[in-house]
């Protein structure tokens, strides 16, 4: 967890007397009450639809079941923050989505990348209309306000600032460890078929194959993928435009899979296309089949990768497509 997230739990933790059974069960329905809310706030922007379909998705996603999540507190902020976040952009309160999404950030890092595919959507307005979109400069002004603030109050626990260094090492440690329930373009691209079980030494250089694999997936296949974003950002809705995010994660970061609720988000930005629909559900169950036939838990994650590439792909396939048919009718109309 980022420091942000110590000071919160800690605060919370420690209210709660050694032995109080009564306070570990009001510590236990945070999550639940968090979840709650965030449900109205989809029903609010999305309305009942969405608001089922969403649900359905999150109690089906793998890899996000109590097996992995289950015995914490506080594992919903950051879903709750995002969701909410991103339920006020269709809405257009761009100030209150920046900041939830910088308290999501804040909590857990990666929900920036929400931000990262709103603010290709404002590159792709600006080199159009000569000019940066006002509720972009507003979303990305309280984004960077409420960080600031967020990572100021850090300065109160007892490692004070230097908590952010501390938490950086705590990262690199944590990017070089194997393990089995990550979903991530490394995840795939390291699998490799061998003994369940190796040697101490055999892990290391197993460890350092994977960071070289991800240092090479940072330095070519992210900026690939960020060029091909951009185009498509300016094709779809501001909120569509933020859920390029998750292609991002895929290719840039190896998320834990429990992280993966966040594809309920794709739920709500198609939840008037039965197609898209049932390619996102299918995802979910093609995942849990995997585990009838794979013989490792890390191949059935590994598999998981390439279903969701594929998903993406397929999401993003008309605005792409659409695109350069369009560019290609331009190039005609200019050499004619």
């Amino acid at each position: 967890p980022s420091p942000a997230w110590v000071v919160m739990g800690s605060a919370l933790a420690n209210r709660v007397p050694d032995g109080s059974s009564r306070g570990l069960v009001s510590l236990t329905l945070i999550d639940p009450l968090l979840l709650l809310v965030t449900l109205g706030a989809v029903v609010w922007a999305f309305g009942r639809r969405g608001a089922i379909l969403a649900t359905l998705h999150v109690c089906l996603v793998f890899g996000a079941g109590f097996s992995w999540t289950g015995g914490a507190f506080l594992r919903a902020p950051w879903f709750a923050a995002t969701v909410i976040g991103l339920c006020f952009v269709p809405r257009s309160r761009w100030a209150a989505g920046g900041s939830l999404l910088a308290f999501a950030a804040c909590l857990r890092l990666f929900p920036a990348a929400f931000l990262v595919g709103l603010a290709l959507k404002a590159v792709n307005e600006t080199l159009v209309r000569r000019r940066a979109p006002a509720r972009f400069l507003l979303l990305g002004g309280s984004f960077v306000v409420t960080c600031g603030v967020l990572v100021g109050l850090t300065a109160l626990g007892p490692r004070g600032l230097h908590s952010w260094p501390d938490f950086a090492a705590r990262m690199q440690v944590q990017v070089g460890t194997i393990s089995p329930n990550l979903v991530g373009l490394t995840q795939t691209v390291a699998l490799r078929p061998g003994p369940t079980q190796v040697t101490q030494e055999q892990l290391w250089r197993l460890a350092g194959e994977r960071q070289r694999l991800y240092r090479w997936q940072l330095a070519i296949v992210l900026p690939m993928v960020l060029f091909l974003m951009l185009p498509i950002a300016g094709r779809v809705t501001a909120f569509r435009a933020a859920l390029l995010g998750v292609p991002l994660l895929l290719v840039g970061a190896n998320l834990g899979g429990y992280y993966y609720a966040m594809l309920a988000l794709f739920v709500l930005a198609h939840r008037a296309s039965a197609g898209a629909l049932a390619l996102i559900f299918a995802v979910e169950f093609a995942s849990f089949a995997l585990l009838g036939f794979a013989d490792r838990e890390a191949t059935v994650y590994a598999l998981r990768t390439l279903l969701l590439i594929q998903l993406m792909v397929a999401l993003y396939w008309h605005p792409g497509a659409d695109l350069v048919r369009r560019i290609r009718a331009g190039g005609r109309c200019g050499a004619t």
